[in-house]
């Protein structure tokens, strides 16, 4: 029998850190470059994937706290504000 919370790479997370804050995601307009340029200096390049129907991508090695940062493409005119 499957707990209330399913397996997955997120429970795995909070199974092995403890509940708090996982991540922050950022909404930008170049997610390669964006990563490319917050990444640890010793970084590979960024691996890009598909979250929530968008390119998207985490900063490599440079996780303040733990904190993962992720990248997300923003589209203008999906209802986002944009200061």
């Amino acid at each position: 029998m499957l707990s209330p919370r399913a397996e997955c790479d997120l429970s795995h997370w909070l199974d092995e850190h403890g509940e708090g804050l996982h991540h922050l995601c950022f909404a930008v307009d170049d997610v390669a470059a964006a990563i490319d340029y917050l990444s640890d200096e010793s970084a590979t390049s960024p691996k890009l994937g598909s979250g929530r129907g968008r390119v998207s991508g985490f900063v490599q090695d440079g996780n303040p706290f733990g904190v993962l940062i992720e990248c997300t493409e923003f589209r203008r005119g999906d209802g986002a504000a944009r200061s």
